[in-house]
């Protein structure tokens, strides 16, 4: 009898190490930077509308919220800053900054806006130092973020629940700027 116990005891020990084991070694399994298929659907720098399609081609990208339209802007810090820049007058928006590991870093929402414009810059550190010594007219009221990572992804949403909001939607996203900041010393 005793030597069922140290068995029971034993198995019962090497039960709780390999689930151990296997809870440590699930950060290695995990998606280390973006993805190829995102990378292929979102080019660098450029305003992408989330659709299905897209959807269904990037697994990584999911759960999100029907009310919402989405679009994607990937970008990359180590040459330039990055500036998005939205129109928005009435309709609930955000803009949620994300890691190469897809991780969000940042948020910010509608009520941020100046003159009706949500402004963001995403900056690396030598952006912030340069920043610092002389910030452009252009982007005194924008909000800024540091980076953690040289590339990521911005994913803009704006809430269109209502129909009748459709048009105006598809204006801020055809109006939306997703590119370099090439003013002043930033670049290299």
């Amino acid at each position: 009898m005793r030597s069922l116990s140290y068995w029971f005891l034993f198995a019962l020990l090497l039960a709780v190490f390999i689930h151990i084991l296997a809870i440590l070694l699930i950060p290695r399994f995990q998606m280390a930077h973006l993805s190829d298929d995102i990378a292929a659907i979102f080019p660098e720098n450029e305003l992408t509308r989330l659709l299905d399609q897209n959807l269904r081609a990037a697994p990584a990208l999911k759960n999100f919220d029907p009310n919402f339209d989405y679009a994607v802007c990937r970008f990359n810090v180590s040459e330039t800053a990055m500036e998005i820049a939205l129109q928005v007058k009435s309709i609930p928006t955000e803009i949620i900054i994300y890691n190469d590991r897809l991780k969000p870093i940042y948020s910010t929402n509608d009520k941020s806006r100046r003159e009706n414009i949500l402004r963001v810059l995403i900056v690396s550190d030598k952006h912030i130092i340069r920043l610092r010594e002389e910030l452009p007219q252009t982007v005194q009221n924008a909000q800024f973020f540091k980076a953690d990572t040289p590339t990521g992804l911005a994913v803009i949403r704006l809430f269109s629940a209502r129909q009748s909001l459709s048009a105006e939607i598809d204006a801020i996203f055809d109006n939306a700027k997703c590119d370099p900041f090439t003013q002043g010393n930033l670049q290299q």
